[in-house]
């Protein structure tokens, strides 16, 4: 049987819908080159309400919905295969949805599902022997009714009603601001990222883990262990895994260190990789190692390496570097950003206003942590325009042309600044190595009057595009090359002010199945 690509994600309120005779008619033409009946989606099928029993005639057969106090099972018999048809959603994800069924002989099997009119949706195929199987059914927002199409070799079985859970009490709720499908970066269908339950930046005790679609609807949620702390969140280099923090530094009184953990789309941790200190940025390099800025104490700063045997390396320390910088140690350093530079070997680090001496400073280091150049406070290079300065930087890259990518304040020459009011805005800037001058090429958000008092990062995509994580502004936007703002997503309690929720790292997913577990 052919493995039919799965439909294109559900689109934003208000633009087309894919017909779902057009999906028929593509599984229909792969079917029968396989030698299967694909699967009918029933544009007028009745089919029951949750609690209630229904029967249906779209293939002889009889289903039977019965409701417990945790989940609705629906089974359902044909006249020529048992499939023993039934769902149910998982206790701690609620958006997980089991869809178990029972085949007389070894057959090939997926699901066809839809939770927004006239769009469907296509799990992956999977072999199974004779006997028990499962689908899993991801990629549906909570408090959502979908309709779900069993598709076997022998049979397709009637619709059936399934239902996500409730939002999970506490969990910060999106609200999707504006969008044009037609120029989004066409495979960043999903967003996982993290946010903070408490309203006031950088507190409380309750951080979630969340994945949105397009829509700005949460389709999976998993709280971080209280009181821990999740600020940090991407995929794994295999791109099987979903990686985040559980940061133990500001879980005071704690003598436990910190952890990046791997995990499966079910919430199953695969590999736990200890980095004691870890108290914000952390990045997984080419072989599997893991560096993070590791808080020694509240003067000192490391950067440390666990390597996959497990052996820890420290790279470099910020003492080291205050003493090459300023002839003396100094106090406070501490860094917001991170990141391994793959093409070069390199790393970057952000300190921000906060760090003392080394404060709103941009350093690039190598692989063996020496210095090879800074910008912005420490540093002798020069900014072109002095109204493009960056201040309280964050999320530092460099994008695939060698350009520096990162998201910052205003500084109060700039004209669109504010007193007291801490707009963000990405800035793009070219390094002229000759003259020492970064050159401001790309920038957006300076006339947009959205804050970020903390945090905050910016992402360069694939088709030219950027994304923007307001951090405390508790806010997504993903703005064109031609600086076109195409889609704005915020969360409930990032205040105008950008003193609201702490929102952590934000990556696009592709698709959900990549991260399911291993046979699903």
């Amino acid at each position: 049987m052919t493995n039919i690509a799965p439909p294109r994600l559900p689109l934003p309120i208000g633009t087309a819908l894919i017909s779902p005779a057009l999906i028929h008619a593509a599984l229909i033409h792969a079917a029968l080159s396989s030698g299967c009946t694909p699967a009918s989606p029933a544009e007028d099928l009745t089919t029951s309400e949750v609690g209630s029993s229904t029967e249906t005639d779209s293939t002889t057969m009889t289903s039977t919905t019965t409701s417990t106090s945790n989940t609705t099972a629906t089974t359902a018999s044909s006249s020529t295969t048992e499939l023993g048809l039934s769902w149910s959603v998982d206790e701690t994800i609620g958006t997980l949805i089991t869809l178990s069924f029972s085949s007389p002989t070894a057959t090939e099997a997926y699901a066809l599902y839809s939770f927004d009119e006239g769009v469907w949706m296509q799990t992956p195929t999977r072999s199974f022997d004779a006997g028990p199987a499962e689908l899993l059914i991801l990629g549906v927002p909570y408090d959502h009714e979908v309709q779900i199409q069993l598709v076997t070799t022998e049979a397709t079985a009637s619709i059936v009603t399934a239902a996500t859970a409730s939002h999970p009490e506490g969990m910060p709720i999106p609200e999707y601001v504006s969008g044009d499908s037609t120029l989004w970066w066409a495979d960043g269908d999903y967003v996982f990222t993290s946010i903070n339950a408490d309203e006031y930046n950088w507190s409380g005790d309750e951080f979630w883990k969340v994945i949105l679609d397009r829509q700005g609807r949460v389709v999976w949620a998993l709280m971080t262990p209280q009181p821990r702390w999740t600020l940090w969140v991407d995929v794994a280099g295999d791109g099987q895994t979903l990686m985040w923090d559980e940061n133990t530094v500001y879980d005071f009184g704690s003598g436990d260190p910190s952890y990046v953990h791997k995990m499966t789309i079910d919430g199953a941790i695969v590999e736990t990789i200890e980095a004691d200190g870890l108290h914000h940025a952390w990045d997984e390099l080419a072989d599997g190692s893991v560096i993070w800025g590791a808080q020694i104490n509240g003067n000192e700063e490391w950067l440390q390496r666990r390597h996959t045997d497990g052996s820890v390396e420290t790279i470099w320390r910020c003492s080291d570097f205050e003493i090459e910088q300023l002839g003396q140690t100094a106090s406070r350093c501490h860094s917001n950003s991170w990141w391994w530079h793959e093409a070069t070997d390199t790393y970057l680090v952000s300190f921000p206003s906060s760090a003392g001496s080394v404060r709103d400073t941009v350093l690039h280091l190598d692989a063996t942590g020496q210095t090879i150049d800074t910008w912005g406070y420490l540093s002798d290079w020069t900014f072109e325009d002095p109204t493009t300065t960056f201040s309280y930087q964050h999320g530092v890259t460099f994008t695939d042309t060698g350009t520096l990518l990162l998201s910052t304040q205003l500084t109060a020459i700039n004209p669109y600044y504010e007193p007291g009011y801490d707009t963000l805005a990405v800035r793009e800037y070219v390094l002229d190595h000759d003259s020492r001058v970064l050159r401001e090429v790309w920038a957006f958000g300076e006339d947009q009057g959205i804050a970020g008092k903390y945090n905050g990062e910016a992402h360069r995509l694939p088709n030219g595009s950027t994304l923007h994580n307001y951090g405390t502004g508790a806010r997504l936007r993903e703005i064109t090359a031609d600086g076109e703002l195409v889609w704005d997503v915020k969360f409930q309690g990032g205040n105008t002010e950008g003193n609201g929720r702490l929102q952590g790292r934000s990556v696009f997913l592709t698709d959900l199945y990549d991260f399911a577990p291993a046979g699903d």
